[in-house]
């Protein structure tokens, strides 16, 4: 694992998450002496932090070993994300439980020696909360603040997409410096579901993974529609010109056809 560590870059498909790696020893003056594509997941309903390497993204080795196991809130570890902070720590990211109010946090400079798991109760003043799913964190330069997203269900909120057996999750965000103090959770982005065809489905991980990346100063909000179980699932984005624009926003362009993940659709590097 020596030549595994520092400069990641992250990248998204389909709710999961691959991270880039250049060989360098400072992130800001990164330089491609060797190259890999990591990718981080769980197994089950949340067992610990696993590690799979590649050289072209397509064919990967599984790296043995549990790198970080749960510990706070309902000691699951599902949905891991990692950034590279401007701090030169790797912060990592998950759901800790179906019904946690909050989230789990950890910092490592190598990916195998983690700090403390730590709770964040990010929703716990928030009275009606439901869960806390797929937390993903983005660094914003320009205001040199993290943005950390996630999914809730919150009791009496958007009542015309409320059904009985599924969660009627929205995004949310807060902003910190250091992951110890934190903004108030906002909503991120409320795409404006049809109450029908929310209605047809009954799997509960509708609207779900939301992620922020920057490309040439624009913002993509990307998120998981539907459930692996049923055949609309797919990926869908919409465009900003910031990456915590609260919903609805007037100047957002629609959103994106479904980016489908059928073998005829390819990820593109």
């Amino acid at each position: 694992m020596g030549k595994y560590t520092r400069a990641f870059y992250p990248l998204l498909w389909a709710g999961c998450v691959a991270l880039f790696l250049a060989g360098a020893a400072n992130a800001d003056t990164a330089q491609a002496t060797e190259t890999v594509y990591l990718f981080i997941s769980f197994r089950g309903d949340g067992d610990w932090l696993h590690l799979a390497v590649s050289d072209d993204g397509y064919r990967w080795t599984q790296i043995d070993g549990a790198f970080l196991t749960p510990m706070v809130g309902s000691r699951l570890m599902r949905d891991p994300h990692v950034l590279l902070g401007s701090d030169g720590l790797f912060h990592m990211v998950w759901t800790t439980g179906w019904n946690d109010k909050g989230i789990g946090h950890a910092s490592s400079r190598d990916l195998v020696n983690w700090s403390d798991r730590r709770y964040l109760p990010l929703m716990e003043q928030t009275p009606g909360t439901r869960n806390c799913w797929a937390p993903e964190t983005f660094y914003d330069a320009a205001r040199r603040e993290y943005i950390i997203t996630w999914s809730s269900d919150v009791e009496g909120r958007f009542p015309q997409t409320a059904w009985a057996d599924r969660m009627n999750n929205r995004t949310y965000y807060v902003r910190t410096k250091d992951f110890e103090t934190f903004s108030p959770p906002a909503l991120l982005f409320d795409p404006g579901f049809d109450p029908e065809g929310v209605r047809r489905i009954t799997p509960s991980g509708y609207n779900e993974g939301a992620f922020v990346i920057e490309r040439k100063g624009a913002y993509y909000l990307m998120w998981s529609e539907y459930d692996t179980r049923d055949p609309r699932y797919s990926v869908r984005y919409v465009t900003s010109d910031s990456p915590s624009r609260t919903a609805p926003a007037t100047n957002e362009k629609p959103a994106s056809p479904p980016c489908d993940s059928t073998p005829t659709a390819r990820f593109r590097r």
